[in-house]
């Protein structure tokens, strides 16, 4: 595909081949973007037709070397990956790069308390404002393709859920191919300005946990058994645990309707439907 008609075509990938980037690397593949993998060993594995270069993120000149020429930088850094975001946009700005989209495709957060375990991800934000390098959040709410499993609660086998509050707030949900094609597509084709120190709202479908134990009653046949535990018996491990406590404070975020979407961005790509919550949970269905 001709990359003549895109408002970006060069772009780099901080953790190009984990939980949420691989898809955002296939995304951008897909709308014809020139793909840098950063990588911290090499042995990253990846699609034909992307590079992976080896990065030191506490080495500011060779991080800077790896994005010369890079126009837009990509973090899905995740995990202690956090940590190193802002020495990865001080050498995007070094480098010159006119856009960097840091590590969220997920909930909002910058609604969430400024104590909460997720509230680094908004102070990423400001430090880019205070560099004067232009920004694009994405937020996605959760991963319908990956949430609805036995991590978060959903026993299949067992016809078991384990939810945290009453399970009545709503939700939004979008597929992890959902976000690599939204992101994909609006970072190559929407104009500069409708990308820069914005916060881009893709949501692919919104439900409450009750409707979802619904739906999986009537995928899978037969009742699913729902055990509530208690809002501030979680509180309390999330105080206790920490960062070693972040699933709990995914659960804990849901039970205080904060990763439900007020509004969302998806007219600004044409004809995205995006698959909900049953289609995601009949793929998986065993």
């Amino acid at each position: 595909m001709s990359t003549t008609a895109l408002t970006f075509s060069k772009f780099a990938v901080a953790a190009g081949a984990g939980h949420v980037g691989e898809f955002i690397v296939k995304g951008l593949l897909a709308h014809g973007a020139e793909i840098t993998v950063l990588s911290r060993s090499g042995s990253t594995a990846v699609p034909a037709g992307v590079t992976v270069c080896v990065v030191d993120y506490g080495n500011a000149s060779s991080l800077k070397a790896a994005l010369n020429g890079i126009e837009v930088v990509v973090s899905c850094l995740a995990g202690g990956g956090f940590a190193v975001q802002a020495a990865l946009a001080d050498a995007a700005k070094a480098a010159g790069v006119k856009l960097f989209v840091p590590s969220e495709f997920g909930i909002d957060t910058s609604v969430l308390p400024r104590d909460h375990l997720l509230a680094g991800k908004q102070a990423i934000a400001e430090h880019l404002h205070s560099i004067g390098l232009p920004y694009t959040r994405y937020v996605t709410g959760l991963h319908s393709d990956y949430f609805l499993s036995a991590p978060f609660g959903f026993d299949v086998p067992n016809r078991l859920f384990t939810i945290v509050g009453p399970g009545t707030y709503p939700i939004s949900f979008t597929g992890r191919p959902d976000i690599a094609h939204f992101v994909g597509y609006t970072l190559t084709r929407l104009p500069k300005k409708r990308l820069e120190n914005q916060i881009l709202r893709i949501e692919g479908d919104k439900k409450t946990l009750l409707e979802v134990k619904g739906i999986f009653e009537k995928v899978y046949g037969g009742e699913f058994k729902m055990v509530h535990r208690d809002v501030e018996e979680v509180q309390k491990v999330v105080n206790e645990k920490g960062a070693a406590a972040l699933l709990e404070a995914v659960l804990l975020a849901n039970s205080r309707g904060w990763t439900n979407l007020v509004v969302n961005n998806n007219q600004l790509v044409p004809e995205f439907k995006p698959t909900d919550v049953e289609g995601y949970i009949r793929k998986n269905a065993v």
